[in-house]
């Protein structure tokens, strides 16, 4: 920007002065709320979130077993799933710090998965529960006589790691269930 006086009859001309400013375009944020716990097999879904500026926001997959088409997330395999939420602003809105969300896709609640024997003939599971519940893991040769062999509550991914030390090659059976 440029100032100037060009004087009259009575005042000299004023030496022009010459500035010079940044208009910054305004901050938006972006609200995306923590996604809960997701089993597979469910259907379909949409994300959700808004900006501060009421501007679109957009949606990209980072990691994990979905496929995201706009903003519908199908599921496709048990895992962390983390989505990212973006918006690019425009001529009034600068860009919007973006926003990860994770969540956690479960083969089911109170299933046993992932179980295999160990070369040493022990064996490992690992029961899906629900978040924060403390389950029993029994054991049985017979499936009458059933032995409780660990108490444990479901860590923060929803499952519950166990190894079966004595097995040692024996046929067993295992079950689960909460207190």
């Amino acid at each position: 920007m440029r100032a100037w006086q060009p004087g009259n009859s009575n005042w000299n001309a004023a030496l022009p002065v010459q500035r010079s400013f940044t208009v910054a375009k305004v901050a938006q944020f972006i609200t995306f709320g923590p996604l809960s716990r997701q089993t597979l097999g469910d259907a379909p879904f949409p994300l959700a979130a808004s900006t501060s500026s009421g501007l679109p926001v957009s949606f990209s997959l980072l990691s994990g077993p979905a496929v995201l088409s706009g903003n519908v997330v199908t599921l496709a395999g048990k895992g962390l799933v983390t989505v990212r939420a973006t918006q690019p602003g425009d001529a009034i809105y600068a860009t919007a710090p973006v926003v990860d969300q994770s969540f956690m896709v479960v083969p089911g609640l109170n299933v046993i998965t992932d179980w295999q024997r160990l070369t040493n003939g022990q064996f490992q599971l690992t029961f899906a529960g629900e978040f924060s519940r403390t389950y029993i893991i029994e054991g049985s040769t017979n499936l009458l006589n059933w032995t409780p062999l660990k108490t444990n509550t479901v860590d923060s991914l929803g499952n519950l790691e166990f190894t079966d030390t004595s097995a040692t090659n024996r046929t067993r059976f295992y079950r689960a269930h909460g207190l």
